[in-house]
């Protein structure tokens, strides 16, 4: 009998380690598609590493927020859809509402109607989940 439990034990870390290398090619391919969407929308004001430092915030009115310590600033703990809702434009947020901080949303919901544009709501959720990403450990 323990040679059995031990063999199902055996078996069954096999199989959650084989279920775990597609979820991680998955999450990398997310968080890698919203770094691609970061770079070519943000990091111009918020800087190669998310804190606010990029080559437009000195010229900027309202200085770019350093999105790396979202979490910290939220008890820890990343307000996903909340961040989700800043980026769509559904939420306001300091500095977004100025002529300096396009609206995304719209240029995303214009784009996904052309050929190789992902549909806007995806567009706006791996680059969440790359902010996500970016919080300090």
């Amino acid at each position: 009998m323990p040679r059995l439990l031990g063999t199902c034990g055996a078996l069954l870390a096999i199989c959650c380690a084989a279920a775990a290398a597609p979820a991680a090619a998955q999450q990398d391919r997310v968080i890698g598609d919203g770094r691609a969407e970061y770079e070519r929308h943000c990091q111009a004001c918020h800087g190669d590493s998310g804190r606010g430092d990029g080559q437009m915030a000195k010229i900027l009115v309202i200085p770019p927020a350093d999105l790396t310590v979202i979490a910290e600033a939220n008890e820890g703990s990343f307000p996903f859809w909340q961040i989700y809702a800043a980026i769509d434009g559904s939420q306001e947020v300091s500095g977004h509402e100025t002529f300096q901080m396009p609206e995304y949303w719209a240029r995303f919901r214009e784009e996904e109607t052309k050929p190789g544009y992902a549909a806007a709501h995806l567009r706006v959720l791996v680059l969440t989940h790359y902010l996500e990403s970016l919080q300090a450990q």
